[in-house]
């Protein structure tokens, strides 16, 4: 013996609004997992850069100590990520250095380009670029520093774009 519905289509409209609901469900979801992600990335860009700030900031002022701060124009040019391995921990997604001509690099990716001397962050939206910045005080106007006359103020990285 079948027990029939009342009303045909009863169990077919109620199958459609179950289905509506498990898809209102999965979109909203969906929509928090990319929000999370986002946020993820975001703050795990935030802590790399300020992990390379702290290391040239411990470059810095070793520098300073050992009264070498010439070498910190030089500096300016160099692959931060050295910096990461001795004062702190390189991150996992740090890939290498690159050239001006590659153009395969994975999202959610660090890089170094020898050529341009620029740190390349590949996120899902396209490029960061970063440099590292050294300012000082120009005390007397020429336009260079001299660790004789400039005072040091700060080495930090610099986002270009």
């Amino acid at each position: 013996m079948t027990i029939s519905s009342p009303q045909p289509g009863a169990r077919s409209l109620r199958s459609i609004f179950a289905l509506i609901i498990v898809i209102i469900l999965l979109a909203t979801i969906t929509f928090y997992l990319v929000e999370i992600n986002e946020q993820f990335e975001r703050v795990a860009v935030e802590k790399t850069i300020s992990d390379i700030n702290s290391s040239l900031s411990l470059v810095l002022y070793k520098y300073v100590t050992e009264k070498q701060i010439d070498k910190l124009v030089e500096l300016e040019k160099q692959n931060p990520f050295i910096y990461l391995s001795i004062f702190s921990s390189i991150p996992l997604n740090y890939k290498g250095t690159i050239g001006n001509g590659d153009n395969d690099l994975e999202k959610y990716s660090w890089y170094f380009n020898i050529e341009s001397r620029q740190i390349i962050y590949i996120s899902r939206n396209g490029k960061r670029k970063f440099a590292i910045s050294f300012e000082y005080d120009d005390r007397n106007n020429d336009g260079k520093f001299s660790s004789e006359n400039d005072a040091v103020k700060r080495f930090f990285l610099q986002e270009l774009e």
